[in-house]
């Protein structure tokens, strides 16, 4: 199932480095909410590896594992993202 910049913030960078490591599918939830850190399991495919940040609510179809949740904060930051642009998390 593909989706658009509406639901998903991509960063196909990780799916690079990260493309043949083994990532089962764990944390799965069926709804994934705004803000909604994720990375694509094994069941992705070629897209293993690949960070999502969710921009609106949409049902998991199982290949994305939740990984961390923006706060709320930083949820006003969703709006200036762009899908396939350098970004970083600073813990």
């Amino acid at each position: 199932m593909w989706f658009s910049t509406w639901y998903i913030i991509r960063s196909v960078i990780s799916r690079v480095i990260y493309q043949e490591l083994d990532i089962p599918a764990n944390n799965t939830n069926q709804w994934l909410e705004k803000g909604d850190v994720v990375i694509l399991n094994n069941k992705a495919q070629n897209y293993r590896g690949e960070l999502h940040i969710i921009t609106n609510k949409i049902k998991n179809d199982g290949i994305r594992n939740v990984v961390g949740k923006l706060s709320k904060e930083d949820l006003n930051f969703i709006p200036f993202l762009v899908s396939n642009r350098s970004f970083r998390f600073i813990l």
